[in-house]
């Protein structure tokens, strides 16, 4: 299922709807002050974090009615298992709580968004733009105030892995009513409205972050996920050995791509 049916069947608040609270506009200086927080972000860099993962996305999307429960333990797209790709986590103690994913572009693969925006995606292919997908987001709570903070740094991993590995920027593809959040952090819609057939027909849109762009335009916005700068450690050793990528391929998913788009009601494991 795409992360566009949670704007109809999760029961948390839209990322959109937050927006305008206090603690939103405050982000930027939580992130900085918040100098004591438990959780440890990184890139999954072992096997037990991969499946803490997969297992999270597994559960999330089974309880929130969002796919079959077919007693599988993990839930794994082909593309999480490609050489480029990177699972993003938060852990708790020892416990995976929260977990994204960045596909970067490959000629031999494409996105999963291909399937509906392939002529708009080649348009800045065409200019010489490097992109990489976002989505497959999955946490663990319910609290919308912790979702945001979480979502913020996790998306100042991805970002600040993505340029250094010469990436220019984000597609994300979200439910219409969703787009203008995304554009309050310099998304740029290059996909106008359309129907997405493996959902339904639920509508959606396009929306592009380029980040050199962003840097000029939104500078607070910039700086939310670039004036911080993660430890390198925690975006390195990210890469998925072969021997995992054999062992995941049992459980990779038989439809085609459903995960990637970011949409800001993902699923949430009840309690």
């Amino acid at each position: 299922m795409s992360d566009l049916e949670f704007v109809y069947s999760c029961p948390l608040l839209s990322l959109y709807d937050l927006s305008a609270t206090r603690e939103f506009r405050e982000i930027p200086n939580n992130m900085r002050r918040n100098r004591e927080n438990p959780l440890q972000l990184s890139m999954a860099q072992s096997f037990d974090e991969r499946c803490g993962a997969f297992a999270l996305i597994n559960r999330c999307y089974s309880n929130a009615g969002l796919s079959e429960d077919k007693g599988q333990h993990y839930r794994v797209t082909k593309y999480q298992l490609l050489l480029e790709s990177r699972v993003f986590i938060s852990k708790l103690a020892d416990e995976v709580v929260a977990t994204v994913s960045l596909i970067p572009d490959t000629a031999e693969h494409g996105l999963p968004m291909d399937m509906i925006y392939g002529a708009e995606l080649d348009v800045l292919r065409a200019k010489g733009k490097r992109i990489a997908e976002v989505g497959c987001l999955a946490d663990r709570r319910r609290d919308p105030r912790r979702f945001i903070d979480n979502f913020c740094n996790l998306t100042r991993l991805m970002a600040q892995y993505s340029v250094e590995q010469a990436i220019d920027g984000f597609v994300i593809m979200v439910h219409p009513r969703h787009a203008k959040f995304y554009k309050t952090l310099n998304f740029k819609e290059v996909g106008g409205l359309t129907n997405y057939p493996v959902v339904g027909n639920l509508p959606a849109v396009a929306l592009f972050l380029e980040f050199e762009v962003a840097r000029f335009e939104k500078p607070r916005r910039y700086s939310l996920f670039f004036d911080d700068k993660v430890e390198p450690e925690s975006i390195s050793n990210g890469q998925m050995p072969q021997e995992e990528v054999k062992y995941f391929q049992d459980y990779v998913i038989d439809a085609e791509p459903q995960l990637f788009s970011a949409e800001p009601e993902f699923a949430s494991e009840a309690g």
